[in-house]
Order: C-alpha cells, then structure tokens, then sequence
C-alpha cells in the first residue's frame, strides 16, 4: 500500500468514527451558508467535505496537492469541483467565496499563516474560516490567526474573517 492509499484509507476511517458525520455537519454549520453559497475545503483528500456540503446546495471547491487524492474524489463524486492545489496558492480569485474549510491539514504545513492568508484573500466579506483537527497549542500561539478580544471560538475554531484581529501579517486587513 503507498503512503497515498494508507493516507486515505486513515482519513476514510476516521469518517466513519462515532460521530464524525456530525462534527463534519457542525463545521458546515459554521460556515453560516446557504444554498448557492461557495465555499472551498483546503486539503480535500477523498473529496467528502466537498460532496457533503454539494448536498446542500453549496457550491464547493476542493483542493489537495496530491493529483492521486484528486483522481480519487473525482471518482467518489463525479461532478463536483476538484483540483489540485496548494493552500498557500489557492486557485479561486480575490473574495469569491464565503467560507473556507481546512481539515487536518493546516496543523501539517511549515508556514501555516500563509496558507491562512490565502484564506482571507479568497473569503468575501464576512466569510468565515473553519479549523478542524488542529494542533490548538501551536495555533493559540501564532499571532497572525488568534481570534480578537471578545470573539467566542467554538471549539471547531471558526473565525469571521471581519473578527481575526490584526497582527503584522497579510492575512487581516
């Protein structure tokens, strides 16, 4: 088994855990979407958190780096919107979407904060960004993503992008 197909077979186990359907809804629900909103899920793998959301009537982008995780979504979900990419150079334009979806991926990147700024170059305004599986200690601890005074995270860690207060860094305005 190559370390691609081991990679999706633990993402495919960890959905069928108790409860993770409904942590997956919970971060949909966070994004305070409704139909024909558009979203994008950063490191897509199989392609679930783009065909559920799709479900809903929610114009969804996937994103992976890896063309055979792609080739699998595409397969999965046949019609959805997959592509490869890499966080830190997203493919959609400036402010077109409405939220942004990372998934056990961002805890995994040399330079987390530029991938988040993607995020805040692609979100229009009021669009929100939704963590989940992330390691809170290093994230509480990077200035450019910590919430502002006030800002009551839910523990999926979902920020408006208009509440990410600014620090130094490309990601807040």
């Amino acid at each position: 088994m190559s370390a691609g197909q081991a990679l999706l077979a633990r993402l495919d186990a960890a959905d069928r855990l108790p409860g993770a359907a409904e942590l997956r809804a919970l971060s949909y629900d966070l994004f305070g979407v409704g139909s024909g909103g558009a979203v994008v899920d950063v490191g897509c793998g199989g392609g679930r958190g783009v065909a559920e959301p799709a479900g809903r009537g929610v114009r969804a982008m996937g994103v992976d780096p890896s063309e055979r995780m792609i080739a699998v979504a595409r397969g999965r979900w046949p019609g959805a919107d997959f592509r490869v990419g890499d966080a830190c150079r997203l493919p959609p334009a400036d402010g077109v979407r409405d939220g942004y979806r990372a998934d056990k991926v961002c805890h995994e990147l040399a330079e987390p904060e530029r991938a988040l700024a993607q995020a805040r170059r692609v979100l229009a305004p009021g669009g929100r960004i939704v963590l989940r599986g992330q390691d809170r200690t290093r994230w509480s601890s990077t200035p450019a993503i910590r919430p502002s005074p006030g800002c009551s995270c839910t523990p999926a860690q979902t920020w408006s992008r208009r509440r990410v207060r600014p620090a130094g860094s490309a990601l807040c305005s």
